[in-house]
Formats: structure tokens, sequence, C-alpha cells
């Protein structure tokens, strides 16, 4: 639907890990677009700046103390180095700090640092972050190593360290690292980060660093990545190109890395979730990939982590951009002792092999809310997406249960179809003191094309049910025996039956079973549309059994529901087919 207004609709809220297995009431979630980037363009030059950051969870916002939000601008040109903002729940932006108002004059470099990543308020009232380029010391490749910096609420802004300060005399490594990734402030009142590669181990190619960082900026190294080599392939054994950081309640360090680990290979990420305590010994509690397909070489597990956290029930909850059972990510649950338990794929809505991925693909990361529900966003898919952009965001049950809130790109400009209620989520969502979820694009908006991006708010409430049926028919379905490879349809209609004005919303509908899918272009029923008494919408299911398997026949089960006290059939249709060899 064209418009330029907020797009609203409601989803099904399941139970959190506190609730019962009743029923629950649906929330209503709006998307209002905050802010759109690039509003003020240089008349000269025509810069824009963009949310985001250059490495593994950066981006997004934070809301600091005194309720207003912080974030960070990557650089669009040569021109600047990206930007740090404040911005009020209102939507007013204030630029804090511009990196690289002058280059040093001799090497072209930004000497207060270029390419922030997000930033973090240190107990102090100040906020604190890394950016991935600029500095005072070049890498081996010549290019600048990155810094650590502290800036004011009032913006001023000071280098607390410029990385690559320790080179390896004889392969001139960076010793220190290069190219932070962001930092952390632990509970001993210092600061502990990460940097994509440098450091002691790996050869021409260091695997990247954990560092620890005192409020003045004097760095120590606590652990240097790849200093387990497999000979045979050179992979680091122990993990490459760390990231997202986290103090877990043990008082140790957790992380994760993108590339490297047992599994590991070059044609594969894989990567690790690590543990390290504060004096540098590194455990490694996951290498992904060790459930691989071995016809297609997915890795079922997980692959590529970009995201970590500890929930509340004293477990990790950890994304990746690939692998799960379709290759298109996961978000996975580790105990402390490293049993893997994978919550959901992404792609199982929707036709993987056209890239129709309706609960998005490629996850930035969740957290957890104050309901005990997991709460995130995907880089890619959705209703309005594809394997590239647009995206998603979602919520997901301790127990694995998957709602997708919203789809980005909903809201189009009818003269120039550039999402304006934004696309390509980064960073994933915070849950802010007033019960809402933020979060930040990379692209759409209001201004330019396709849009420099925005800053967005989810808005949560949560009406009651309504006595009221939802009838579901036929309530099942048998699509016989067919020949594989071919697709056949079923057609089940809904309809809403009270005798009250108050409408019945239609929360979500999910089809399991692996030659089922929900036809797209078919079907009318939305997620968050609202029945009026005795309106029907239609769901069209595609059967078509593949001849790759030697499973001729197939069950599944179509899966409605609603804010109705009542629903027939008890939510589902049982989905029967059968296919035969040509």
């Amino acid at each position: 639907m064209l418009g330029l207004f907020p797009a609203a609709f409601t989803v099904a809220r399941r139970a959190s890990a506190a609730d019962a297995p009743a029923k629950s009431s649906p929330p209503t979630i709006t998307e209002t677009v905050l802010h759109s980037f690039c509003s003020q363009r240089d008349p000269g030059t025509g810069p824009c700046l963009g949310p985001g950051g250059t490495f593994l969870g950066s981006g997004g916002v934070i809301e600091g103390s005194d309720g207003n939000f912080y974030g960070t601008t990557v650089p669009f040109s040569v021109i600047s180095g990206g930007t740090i903002f404040k911005l009020t729940p209102s939507g007013t932006l204030t630029t804090l700090h511009t990196f690289c108002p002058e280059m040093d004059p001799n090497r072209g470099h930004c000497l207060d640092g270029s390419g922030p990543g997000g930033v973090i308020e240190g107990s102090d009232g100040n906020l604190y972050g890394v950016a991935s380029g600029g500095g005072a010391n070049l890498d081996p490749g010549g290019g600048a190593a990155g810094t650590a910096f502290m800036i004011t609420p009032s913006g001023t802004l000071t280098t607390l360290y410029s990385f690559c300060a320790q080179v390896d005399p004889k392969t001139e490594n960076c010793l220190d690292g290069e190219n932070p990734d962001r930092i952390v402030e632990g509970s001993d009142g210092n600061f502990y980060g990460t940097t994509f590669s440098g450091g002691a181990k790996g050869g021409a190619q260091p695997g990247g660093t954990v560092f620890k960082m005192t409020p003045s900026g004097a760095l120590t190294t606590l652990y240097s990545f790849c200093s387990k080599v497999d000979p045979s392939t050179a992979v680091c054994l122990d993990g490459e190109q760390p990231a997202g950081l986290i103090e877990g309640s043990d008082g140790n360090f957790y992380g994760i890395t993108f590339t490297g680990g047992q599994f590991g290979r070059p044609t594969i990420a894989a990567g690790t979730v690590f543990k390290l305590t504060p004096f540098g010994t590194l455990t490694t509690l996951h290498s992904f990939c060790s459930d691989q397909d071995p016809k297609t070489g997915n890795c079922f597990d997980g692959n590529g982590p970009v995201g970590l956290i500890e929930g509340s029930d004293g477990n990790f909850y950890v994304s990746t951009t690939g692998g799960g059972a379709y290759d298109d990510g996961a978000v996975i649950r580790l105990t402390p002792s490293g049993t893997l338990t994978t919550l959901h794929s992404f792609c199982s809505q929707g036709s993987p092999t056209i890239y129709q991925c309706l609960d998005g693909m490629a996850p930035y990361g969740v957290t957890e809310g104050s309901d005990g529900n997991f709460y995130g966003t995907t880089r890619a898919g959705g209703k309005f997406g594809n394997q590239t952009n647009e995206g998603t965001a979602f919520m997901l049950t301790p127990s694995g249960t998957f709602t997708t809130l919203y789809s980005f790109c909903s809201q189009l400009d009818p003269k120039t179809f550039d999402c304006l209620d934004g696309a390509l989520p980064n960073g994933g969502v915070i849950e802010a003191s007033d019960g809402n979820f933020y979060g930040t694009t990379d692209s759409g908006g209001a201004n330019g094309d396709p849009g420099f991006g925005t800053v967005f708010k989810l808005a949560v409430s949560f009406p009651t049910q309504v006595p009221a049926n939802l009838t579901i028919s036929p309530g099942q379905h048998s699509f016989g025996t067919r020949l594989i490879g071919t697709t056949h349809q079923g057609t089940f209609l809904v309809r809403s039956r009270t005798k009250n004005t108050v409408p019945i919303v239609l929360e979500n509908f999910t089809i399991s079973g692996a030659d089922y899918s929900v036809d797209s272009m078919l079907t009318t029923c939305e997620q968050g549309q609202m029945l009026q008494p005795n309106q029907t919408c239609k769901i069209v299911v595609d059967f078509m059994p593949l001849g790759a398997t030697n499973q001729l026949s197939d069950t599944g089960r179509l899966t409605v529901t609603s804010n109705a006290k009542e629903v027939h059939p008890n939510h589902g249709v049982t989905l029967r087919g059968g296919g035969k060899r040509k």
C-alpha cells in the first residue's frame, strides 16, 4: 500500500518463559520513522551520512541516562569520516561530532578517526566508542588502524588510543590490533573490546585481538587470535575476526569470531563462540559448522555469527548470518557448557529457491525484552524484500516460537518507490525505558534515492481478546497422489464470526511440512489484517513434492492465530499430500 503514514498492524504476542501456555493478547505494532538521514545536504559537495558501522555489531542506537538516543553514522565519501549524533524521543537530531575535520597533511588520514562503530554510555556519563579507521598510526598496508575515543554529552571528543602503536619489526603487523569493532565497560571500570585484525599471531594476516583499556587510554592486549592454526588448511582453529564482546554474569568475557574455528574452511566462514577470563585465558565454547550437510555444505548449526547476548536464564543467544536449515541464518541458544539448540532457521516461510523469505534472512543480533522474549532484525527478506534488501523485525520466544513483527519497505514513495519506512535494518533493536523498541536502517527514508537510512521506533500495545469466532474451512485437506515436481494448490477460507462490532485481528499464519508453502501471490489474508463480522479472506497453500528425496508422502499443518476467543478448527488445518515418480 502506498502512503506517507506510519504503518500499523497487529501480530501475535507469544507466551514468554514466565507465561502459561494459555491464549494471550496480541500486541499492536506501529512503526514510526523518528529521523530520515540526509535531511541537510551540503549544496557544494553533497555528502550525506547514514547510520551504521564498518564491522560486525556496529550500527543501532543506545538510550542514554538522559532519555535521549545516541548513535553513529558512517562515511559517505572521502569528505567526511562519519558522525556521532544525539536524537530526542521526538526526533530532533543534533550532531555531537563530525570525524575528520582535518586530515594529516602528509598522509591524508583522519587523525581523530573515521568510520565509528556504535557508542556506549560510561558510568561517568560520557560516551565511549571506537572508529575502525583513522588515527595517528598506519597499518602495514598503508591504511590508518583506528582509534578508541571518549566524547562528552556536549560534544568534546578525546582520542584515548590510536591502534597499531606497537609494530612487529619483522612482519610489520600491528601487535596491539587494528580496526576495532566496539567496546564495553567492565565491572572493574576498565573498557574491553576487540579488533577485527592485527595481533601477534597469524603470520601475514593476524586474526584480531581482545584488549583491555583503562579510562585514561592505557591498552593491554589480552589475547591474539589465530594462535592455533590447522597446518593443512591454514584456518585459525581458535577463530579470527572477533566481535560482539560482552561481560558475562560470571565476570568472564564472551564473544564471537566471524570466521575460523575447528570446522572453518577457506570457503566456509564457520566462526566460534568463545569465553575469555580477565587474565586472557581463552576457551572455545562452540565451533560453527560442526553439523554440515555433506551434499550442499550447508552448516545446520549456523555459519558466520554476528551477535551474542547473555539471557536472563544464564544461556547465550547467538545470531548467524548463514547456516541453519535453509542456509539463510539462524538464532541459537548455547549453554555455558557449550550445548547448542537452534531456535529458528530463517527462510522457513516462503520459498528459499527464489529468496522469498517471508520471515527474513541474515539476522543481525537479538535483545531480550522485558517480557522474556527475544527481539531482533534481519538484514533482508520479509514480505516486501528479497535476498539483498528490505528486512524484518521479529520476536522469538525462549522455546523457539517465531513471529514476524514488521516487514520493512511497507511504505513506498508513490513517485520514486523508495522505502519511506526504511530498509536494511542494522544493529538489531533496543528496548527503551518507554517499553518501545528502537533501531536504525542503512537505507530508505524520506531523503534521496534510495535513501540514507533512518532511526525507527516500534511502538507496542496490548489489546484484549474479543468474544468472537474465527473459522477455517476446510478443516483438513488432502492433495492426493501427485507427480513429483509439479505444484498443486489448496485454498482455505478464513471467516470472522461475531455479533460484536469489534473486528477480529488476524495475527499470524504459518505452515509446516517440507513440501508445503503459502502462495503469497494468491493469498489475500495478511498478518495484522482486521476482519469485520462475516468478512472472509483466503490462504492458498502450494504442495510440491521434491524428486530429490525418497519421501513420497508428507504431512503438514497450516496454523492460524487471532485475537478471537475461539478458533475453529483449533488453530490449525491438517495437510496431507503424496507424490509418485514420473
